[in-house]
């Protein structure tokens, strides 16, 4: 019984879980908005409030925010080759079954942004709150809190996010660059910044 109860669980997810990425990729109906779908699927949508910046994370973690709870989807492989401080890995698929009862606030991030949304709304239906996503987890935590970068004639925003990640940076093995022209490293994949951190000498 507890078996069929959990594999009704799973399939209930799944099917929200498409129901909403769907809605969130577009509505076929120009006018659909987010008071005409259940409000079941309404609550369970992530809001802009529910987005953390990695530098946010980054000062939570070094400032020991009680109850925080890490989460990364991703596989053990991409867990083991670098992982956020302090993350615990859940992978997507086991979350729904994992002991997650316990107050605390949660942070959850994953591969991709879809993977990711996946993982939130699995949480939003098992109740979990407060609960936090980082959009590209460990690509933007290698860019700007383990290689914060202010390249050529930044923007007044590209400064402040840059004096931030650097106030950081240092706490979890960063280094910061200056000056730095565009071309080199901007466009940059997560893979190739994790290759060229690791070819620096850090290890995670």
């Amino acid at each position: 019984m507890g078996t069929d109860r959990g594999v009704n669980t799973i399939l209930a997810i799944i099917a929200l879980t498409l129901a909403v990425l769907a809605w969130l990729a577009g509505s076929p109906y120009e006018k659909t908005t987010r008071q005409e779908i259940s409000p079941l699927l309404a609550s369970l949508i992530p809001a802009p409030e529910d987005r953390l910046g990695v530098i946010n994370l980054a000062e939570w973690i070094r400032d020991r925010k009680p109850g925080l709870r890490i989460l990364d989807l991703r596989t053990a492989e991409e867990f083991e080759q670098f992982h956020i401080p302090t993350a615990t890995h859940v992978p997507l698929l086991k979350l729904a079954f994992s002991d997650l009862s316990s107050p605390g606030v949660t942070v959850l991030y994953g591969a991709n942004e879809e993977q990711t949304l996946r993982g939130v709304l699995v949480l939003r239906t098992m109740g979990i709150t407060p609960l936090h996503y980082v959009d590209e987890g460990v690509g933007q935590w290698l860019k700007q809190i383990i290689n914060p970068t202010l390249y050529e004639n930044p923007s007044s925003e590209e400064r402040t996010q840059f004096q931030s990640a650097s106030e950081v940076a240092a706490y979890f093995g960063g280094l910061s660059r200056t000056n730095v022209p565009r071309r080199e490293g901007f466009l940059d994949s997560t893979d190739e910044v994790l290759q060229r951190t690791m070819r620096r000498g850090c290890s995670f």
